[in-house]
């Protein structure tokens, strides 16, 4: 079964225009990944991502953004996006806990560099759920406190479920039973 990795994490902090944003975060990639042979990426689409921003000065979406800066780089970028509309919450904490659990062998495993992907670890403990309207809702209030660094927020958390919905969503209810034995 295949092991994702995930090695390393990159973000940037707004320091003017929404435009430079992208463009600095995809050059940070590029800068540390200089030195690979294998310049082809795939890149994970995001929905609200493909959305054209009104307030930059292209007009263009981010991810439209980002890809333009990886090709301009010279990578070979290969889009992947997950069919159909955006998956409930509940759909990828299943998935999540398919996966991370290890208990079936026929599933793919997940491993983290617990250095260089320090924010999106810390991101998914402060990912916790909630009730809303009788449905279990990743909690994002993290986003909105001051006191929060956005790097330690719930935004890592939702770059690495993009990732593993999209690539695994066929195993999120393998290995679910209906039947709950009792406790004595």
């Amino acid at each position: 079964m295949p092991v994702l990795h995930f090695f390393n994490e990159f973000y940037a902090k707004p320091e003017g225009t929404t435009n430079v944003l992208i463009n600095d975060l995809i050059n940070r990639f590029c800068d540390y990944y200089a030195n690979h042979s294998n310049k082809n990426l795939i890149f994970f689409r995001d929905r609200y991502g493909d959305q054209r921003q009104p307030n930059v000065a292209n007009h263009k979406s981010y991810n439209k953004q980002a890809i333009e800066v990886f090709e301009k780089r010279g990578w070979k970028v290969e889009e992947q996006v997950h069919p159909g509309k955006e998956p409930p919450f509940s759909d990828k904490y299943l998935l999540w806990g398919n996966l991370l659990s290890e208990a079936d062998p026929n599933l793919p495993k997940i491993r983290f560099n617990g250095t260089r992907c320090k924010f999106t670890l810390i991101s998914m403990n402060n990912a916790n759920t909630k009730d809303y309207e009788g449905r279990i809702v990743k909690d994002k209030a993290s986003e909105r406190k001051k006191e929060v660094p956005q790097e330690e927020a719930t935004h890592f958390s939702d770059a690495a479920d993009k990732i593993v919905f999209t690539k695994y969503q066929e195993y999120r209810f393998q290995n679910i039973h209906d039947f709950v034995p009792a406790r004595i």
